[in-house]
């Protein structure tokens, strides 16, 4: 019979959890077999927990070989420093340190070894080791910093992250604006769903009201193809490129020397069928793209027939990787097929000219470069009203996407990530994407999490982590477990937040923590410490019997009545949520029927504490001017709410079964400006955020 203490062992040492609570309170102990196929995953070598001894002694020996980890890290206000790692009869001679700073300087340090501190020591198969600390002598700038060591004729380098302790706040004012999904805004002038011409609208619409923040659903680049399809903002073909459907083809310099695009855009057929898409209560993505991508292609030909390309390679000599990326996703569609379906040679990361049609390359490059351009200059101007366009960077990619094709090392390809049981997911989740790796990331310095972070913060004044307690460890199911049998496997959270810290100082980006949920009390502390703002949902902050019956936001909370995987507000009041769920089978018409009972008496509660009658409106109105009064430091008002909307965005849990991210907005840009339930109760909320301030 196996050992298990071996086996718990090995796990430790691979950062993975042996028992965890789930969302339902209930301790749950990982079985053998999920704990091996993960650590497998992970790269220890055993193929049954009769293994685990030998396993262990294999990682323990790798553990004490690493002379220098690769990562180190220095918060900005103390002296750096680095430890190594070596026999201890081989602490003898001298050393030095060369420290590369971003900026071109370099800071060296030399010594004794033998006249290091012992910090830690180990014997491992009779021969014993030592870690020692090496004080770099004082802080360093912010900045990723290569550090090289040589000692005893031999050379080992790694990086310091120099980092501040806390993210950027902007403490100046009480912010406040609104948040509508992208796909689902649109104006008059649309093509079926928004761009961001109808961004910079409400962008716009916020300003005169006095707001200063507009927040959207993330604008990553998708599939919206016929093969691969995929419009969800939380399954992109990459977090480090944008979705080329939100582009403006009336705002590119090319439309003025390109009589063929204007000539599309004028004509009959494109304006017949925009004026059809614009009457669908749901956005219909394949219509749009095949609407907008000829006008878009011959944009593109006409910047490359023009053969003035400075503009262009100044923007790739900024982005280098977008020639790659363009290639894969010409390859993709050359080739009509996922990059799973490859030759060995181009699935693995080698692809040659006469991999990919040279105009589809083109267009990819060129919609990469345009749309970079129009969003920048959008978050320019909402950032001149304050903190400007509020982000969201999704925790997965595509399994067929980009990052998952070129990043292979950064992602623990053989699992799933997801969420064990809780009280609406009672089976637990598989959300069907590979999981970041840790061993993976910090190998080659978290360059992918630093380029993701810098693709969302060059425009973003907020940006909004989804599932933040993926920076302390993440939920794995191995492949063909039941999403009840995952384990948690732990990232060096402290790493994750000095590379958090560092980009958004650099960008003075502001950082929202999504943390709804059973989230452990470590998580929120290292918020906290770090300066991450928490998420204030109004109705998880309702406590029918206690007093006070709503709990007030803190200042370091980001506060709104709910979030795009929530009822909308007319939605929860009515308890027309529950109907949903029971409607889809995930709970019995028992359950639905408690909760209903309890939903209307906290409802009735909230009305005569807040002394309005109980219905939708005022009691919207006066949960908003509340949370407007409140310290809270971001006020976050979703659109739809204003007027009542009943249907959700996104109803977790499904796909098929119900639409999601793709329900337009009921009322155009053109509509809503005109209306006094949405103008009046944002006047109101905006004098409210003065007044608090």
């Amino acid at each position: 019979m196996a050992d298990r203490s071996r086996l718990e062992e090995l796990a430790r040492l691979y950062g993975v959890q042996t028992s965890f609570h789930d969302g339902l309170g209930q301790e749950r102990t990982c079985s053998d077999d999920s704990l091996v196929a993960v650590l497998r995953v992970l790269g220890a070598s055993l193929d049954h927990p009769d293994d685990a001894a030998d396993a262990v002694r294999v990682r323990r020996i790798a553990d004490w070989r690493t002379v220098l980890e690769p990562v180190t890290i220095a918060w900005a206000t103390a002296p750096a420093a680095i430890r190594l790692r070596l026999p201890r009869e081989q602490f003898a001679g001298s050393y030095r340190v060369a420290v590369a700073l971003e900026d071109g300087d370099v800071v060296e340090h030399e010594g004794r070894l033998e006249g290091l501190p012992v910090v830690d020591g180990a014997e491992i198969g009779g021969e014993a080791f030592e870690e020692r600390r090496i004080e770099i002598g004082r802080p360093l700038p912010l900045g990723r910093h290569r550090v090289g060591l040589e000692a005893r004729g031999d050379a080992w380098d790694g990086w310091i992250f120099s980092a501040p302790e806390r993210v950027h706040v902007d403490e100046s004012a009480r912010h406040f604006g609104l948040f509508m999904p992208l796909y689902a805004l649109w104006s008059e002038r649309s093509t079926g769903g928004g761009d961001l011409t109808d961004l910079e609208a409400l962008v716009d619409f916020v300003a005169e009201l006095g707001g200063d923040v507009v927040g959207t659903l993330p604008l990553c680049a998708s599939f919206l193809g016929e093969r691969p399809f995929d419009p969800s903002p939380y399954a992109p073909v990459s977090r480090l490129f944008w979705n080329e459907l939100y582009l403006d083809p009336s705002r590119v310099p090319e439309i003025e020397r390109c009589a063929r695009a204007r000539e599309m855009l004028a004509s009959d057929a494109f304006r017949h069928e925009a004026a059809s898409l614009r009457e669908l209560p749901m956005v219909d993505y394949r219509r749009q793209m095949a609407l907008r991508r000829p006008v878009l292609e011959e944009l593109a030909d006409c910047f490359f027939e023009s053969n003035d390309g400075t503009a262009l390679a100044r923007f790739v000599e900024t982005k280098p990787s977008v020639l790659d990326y363009a290639r894969f996703r010409a390859a993709t569609e050359t080739r009509n097929e996922v990059w799973h379906c490859w030759p060995e040679r181009m699935r693995d990361g080698l692809l040659e000219p006469g991999d990919w049609d040279e105009r589809l390359f083109r267009y990819h490059l060129w919609v990469q470069w345009r749309t970079s351009e129009q969003l920048s200059g959008l978050c320019e101007r909402a950032r001149a009203h304050g903190p400007g366009i509020y982000l969201d960077m999704p925790l997965g990619v595509h399994p067929d996407g980009y990052d998952m094709w070129r990043e292979r090392g950064a992602f623990l390809m053989g699992c799933s990530a997801g969420a064990p049981p809780d009280m609406l997911f009672t089976a637990g989740q598989n959300w069907g994407f590979a999981p970041l790796s840790p061993q993976g990331m910090r190998a080659d310095g978290y360059r992918y999490f630093t380029e993701c972070l810098r693709q969302q913060m060059s425009l973003s004044g907020v940006l909004r982590i989804d599932h933040v307690m993926g920076l302390h460890r993440i939920y794995c199911v191995p492949p063909g477990a039941d999403a009840r049998d995952g384990v948690y496997v732990r990232y060096r959270a402290e790493e994750l937040y000095a590379v958090l810290c560092m980009e958004s100082a650099l960008h003075r980006t502001m950082v929202i923590g999504e943390d709804l949920g059973t989230v452990p009390d470590e998580v929120r502390d290292a918020m906290e410490r770090h300066g991450l703002h928490r998420m204030y949902v109004f109705p998880f902050e309702l406590r029918p019997g206690e007093e006070p019956l709503v709990r007030q936001p803190r200042e370091d909370a980001a506060a709104s009545l709910n979030t795009h995987d929530m009822p909308t507000f007319e939605a929860w009041f009515n308890a027309r949520d529950v109907d949903d769920r029971a409607a889809l089978g995930l709970i019995d018409e028992g359950a639905a029927e408690h909760e209903r009972r309890g939903r209307f008496e906290t409802v009735e509660a909230l009305c005569a504490h807040m002394g309005v009658p109980c219905e939708p409106h005022p009691v919207l109105r006066a949960a908003l001017e509340r949370l407007a009064a409140s310290p809270a430091r971001v006020l976050l008002i979703n659109l739809e709410d204003l007027w009542l909307e009943t249907d959700p965005q996104n109803v977790p849990g499904t796909s098929h079964e119900r639409p999601n991210w793709r329900r337009r907005g009921r009322h155009s840009i053109e509509e809503m400006r005109s209306m006094a339930e949405v103008v009046e109760v944002l006047r109101e909320v905006a004098a409210r955020r003065r007044a608090s301030e």
